[in-house]
C-alpha cells in the first residue's frame, strides 16, 4: 500500500499487477519493469495459477541483496495475495485506487482474482475505492453473477484516450441505477466529444471526469492543446458533473479545476508539505510537481537550496522579465 503521487487518490493498492492491453504510453509496465530484477530467472520458479500464464505470489519476494523485488515477473498478471490485507492498516478513511499497476478487470483477469480483492474492500467500508479498467464489459458481466458490489464507496470507472473508445461509457450506463460511474481521459490524444447526456435521460452518463496528459518521454508523445481540454471543461460544467485536471496539465491551462464529487470529498487527501506547496508570488496553493523549483546560493560555490516555488503563470512572467520565454537551464533566483 502506497501513498500515491496521483492527483485525485490518497493511496493506490496493488493486490493484482500486470496488463495485456500493450498500450504504448503506459506508465504502469515502465515502472514495473525499473523494479522487477531478473524475470527470466524469477519466472522458473514461480508459482503459477492453475496452469496458467497467470502468476501467484503468497509472500514478497526479495533479491540476494535482501531487498524487496515489487514486480518479480514484470508485467505479466500476478496475483500478490499478501497484500489483500493490507487495507487494515486506515483506521479513518482514504480514497484508494485499486489495482493502479494492472486492469483488473482484463478479460485475461480470473473471477477469483476479482472476488479476492472484492470481499477485501468489504471488510474496510470506511474506505472509497475507484477502479479503472479499459474493458468495462466486464463490470456487467460481473453484475450478472451477482458479486460487483455497489455504494457509495466503490467508484467504477473506464479510461477514454480517443473518439474510437467512446462506446466504453454505454457499459458504464447499463449498470444498475445508483452506481457511481466516472470517465479517465487520460491521455488524451485527441479532441475528445463526450456527449454525456444520452438521448433518453437527463441523468449524465458519469458522476466524476479525470483529465490528463501522456507523461514521460516516449518518442511520439502527444501533447493536448488548450481548446481539447476547454471543450470538455465546458460540456463537463454544462452537465453540472464535477471534472478533475491533473497537475500535469497546469503548463497548459494554468489554473486547474480540481472538483471532487460529494462522496470523494469527506476522504479527499489533505495538504501534504512534501507534495503541496504555495507559489512565492501570487501564494496560490498547488502540488509542488506542478510548480518550478526556486534556488538559491549562500555563497559562491555553495549547494543550492531551494528557497520557494513558482506556478506556471508566475514563472512565465519571471521569465519575461530577462528576456526569456523559454526556461533557462541552470538558472537561479538569488535571495534577496
Amino acid at each position: 500500500m502506497n501513498r500515491t503521487k496521483i492527483d485525485w487518490a490518497d493511496y493506490t493498492w496493488n493486490p493484482v499487477t500486470g496488463c495485456r492491453h500493450g498500450c504504448p504510453y503506459c506508465y504502469a509496465e515502465k515502472q514495473s519493469r525499473r523494479f522487477s530484477g531478473d524475470v527470466r530467472l524469477n519466472i522458473s520458479s514461480a508459482q503459477r495459477w492453475r496452469d496458467t500464464d497467470l502468476f501467484v505470489l503468497d509472500k514478497p519476494m526479495d533479491a540476494p541483496n535482501g531487498r524487496h523485488i515489487a514486480f518479480p515477473y514484470g508485467f505479466h498478471p500476478t496475483l500478490h495475495r499478501y497484500r489483500l490485507d493490507t487495507l487494515k492498516q486506515f483506521k479513518t478513511g482514504v480514497n484508494v485506487f485499486v489495482c493502479s499497476m494492472a486492469d483488473l478487470f482484463g478479460a485475461w483477469v480470473p473471477d477469483e482474482w476479482i472476488q479476492m480483492v472484492m470481499d477485501a474492500c468489504a471488510k474496510f467500508p470506511q474506505n472509497n475505492y475507484l477502479f479503472l479498467t479499459k474493458n468495462p464489459v466486464r463490470y456487467g458481466q460481473l453484475e450478472a453473477k451477482g458479486f460487483l458490489p455497489h455504494g457509495p464507496n466503490y467508484w467504477y470507472g473506464t479510461t477514454i484516450t480517443r473518439m474510437a473508445e467512446r462506446d466504453r461509457l454505454q457499459a458504464l450506463q447499463d449498470l444498475p441505477g445508483g452506481t457511481r460511474r466516472f470517465v479517465s481521459i487520460e491521455p488524451i490524444l485527441e479532441p475528445i466529444f463526450l456527449c454525456l447526456m444520452p438521448d433518453t435521460g437527463t441523468i449524465p452518463l458519469v458522476d466524476w471526469i479525470i483529465v490528463g496528459p501522456e507523461t514521460g518521454n516516449r518518442k511520439g508523445r502527444v501533447k493536448p492543446n488548450r481548446d481539447e481540454i476547454i471543450t470538455i471543461v465546458e460540456e463537463a460544467q454544462r452537465n453540472k458533473v464535477p471534472i478533475f485536471l491533473k497537475s500535469k496539465l497546469a503548463p497548459i491551462m494554468g489554473d486547474l479545476i480540481q472538483e471532487f464529487p460529494q462522496e470523494l470529498q469527506v476522504h479527499r487527501h489533505t495538504k501534504h508539505p512534501l507534495r503541496d506547496g504555495r507559489c512565492s508570488f501570487c501564494k496560490r496553493e498547488m502540488p509542488k510537481k506542478a510548480m518550478m523549483a526556486l534556488l538559491a546560493r549562500e555563497k559562491r560555490g555553495a549547494a543550492a537550496k531551494a528557497i520557494g516555488f513558482a506556478c506556471p503563470d508566475c514563472y512565465a512572467k519571471f521569465m519575461a522579465t530577462i528576456g526569456t520565454d523559454k526556461p533557462v537551464k541552470g538558472y537561479e533566483i538569488n535571495k534577496a
